[in-house]
């Protein structure tokens, strides 16, 4: 975005990925038992190709991403749904991981589920010199 809000160039075509992704998440929410559970989103609220999901009862917004990611492991018990993502995303895998290896009971373990349609995380990682 840029600081008129106008899409920036080049993000033409996230954009238009995220608002399918969103639609498509509105119109399964709509299709859904009126009557869920409670859920907290935590989204990063930095980047507008990010859509929040549609499927939380409340929204919390966190201005450090740091900050964010403690909150989003620390009160996530019930477990976390990992989608494809970039280094925010392996960072909050990694702080999981190290809670799980800690963990001293069953109790205390947080279910860790991987969202893979596309094979993402049984690719090998791709290393891009220009930066790219």
């Amino acid at each position: 975005m840029t600081k008129s809000g106008d899409l920036a160039p080049g993000y033409e075509e996230s954009a238009d990925g995220a608002r399918k992704w969103l639609n498509k998440g509105l119109e399964v929410r709509d299709s859904a038992p009126k009557e869920r559970g409670e859920s907290l989103a935590i989204p990063t609220w930095f980047y507008g190709s990010e859509p929040s999901t549609p499927f939380a009862s409340a929204y919390a917004k966190y201005f450090q991403n740091s900050i964010r990611e403690e909150a989003l492991i620390a009160q996530s018990r019930a477990g976390i749904i990992y989608a494809q993502g970039g280094g925010g995303t392996l960072r909050e895998i990694f702080q999981d991981v190290e809670l799980n290896f800690y963990a001293s009971t069953a109790d205390d373990f947080i279910p860790m589920i991987f969202f893979d349609p596309d094979d993402f995380w049984r690719r090998d990682a791709e290393f891009d010199a220009s930066g790219g």
